[in-house]
Order: C-alpha cells, then sequence, then structure tokens
C-alpha cells in the first residue's frame, strides 16, 4: 500500500492534493468481509450464492430504513446513479467482489503516514 501511495504521490502537482479512501478497520467486522469477498470470487456457484443472499439483503435494509424515516423507497434507487455515478446493483456488486482492499485503522494509518513525513489531514 505505501509504495502505490508513493507511486500516486509522485505524480501530484506542486500544492496540489491527492485523495484516497482507506476502509477503516472494524475488527471482526473487516475479517468477516474480507471471507464474504473471498467466498464470492472463489468460482460462479458462490458468487451466485453469494449475491442471491445479499442482494436481497442489501434492498431489504434500504427498504426498512427509508419505510423508518418515512421516505419513498423508489427514490434510493431512482437517484442513485446521480449521487454515486453508478447503477446500485454495480455498486453492490463491487462491493461484494472487491478483494484487494486494505484495512487500516484512522490512528494506524495517520501515525504510519506521518512517521513517512507526509503532510496528512484526515
Amino acid at each position: 500500500m505505501w509504495q502505490a501511495l508513493e507511486n500516486a504521490g509522485m505524480r501530484v502537482a506542486d500544492g496540489g492534493r491527492l485523495f484516497i479512501s482507506i476502509y477503516n478497520d472494524q475488527g471482526y467486522k473487516s475479517v468477516l468481509w474480507r471471507g464474504i469477498k473471498r467466498f464470492y470470487c472463489s468460482g460462479w456457484l458462490r458468487k451466485g450464492a453469494t449475491i442471491g443472499f445479499f442482494f436481497p439483503l442489501f434492498f431489504l435494509q434500504g427498504l426498512i430504513v427509508d419505510l423508518l424515516s418515512l421516505k419513498n423507497p423508489a427514490k434510493r434507487y431512482t437517484d442513485y446513479k446521480k449521487a454515486r455515478g453508478m447503477a446500485v446493483l454495480t455498486d453492490w456488486r463491487d462491493w461484494l467482489g472487491g478483494t484487494r482492499s486494505r484495512w487500516r485503522s484512522r490512528k494506524r494509518f495517520f501515525v504510519s503516514t506521518w512517521r513517512e513525513d507526509t503532510d496528512c489531514s484526515i
């Protein structure tokens, strides 16, 4: 990860800024999601089973949140692409299949970056 950040940083103009996003390390939740992502990527049958389980779960979670907050559930999906730049199903599929992610705590990332003598604001 540090090599990738260094490579990206070399392409930032003087006075420019580089924005990155790091998954927050949430302990056992991060370990669980890493296992789910590996399962998803281990074959077409497992991919189908994972989609068959999580897509309805994601949908129901959004539906419950919208109904409890008295929002139109359909609006969540009609406005999604404008807000995120991709269709909701594409986003869900990308989330489930993204195994090349790194989890870091904010504190650990900041301390590591600080040691690299880099100007880092969180």
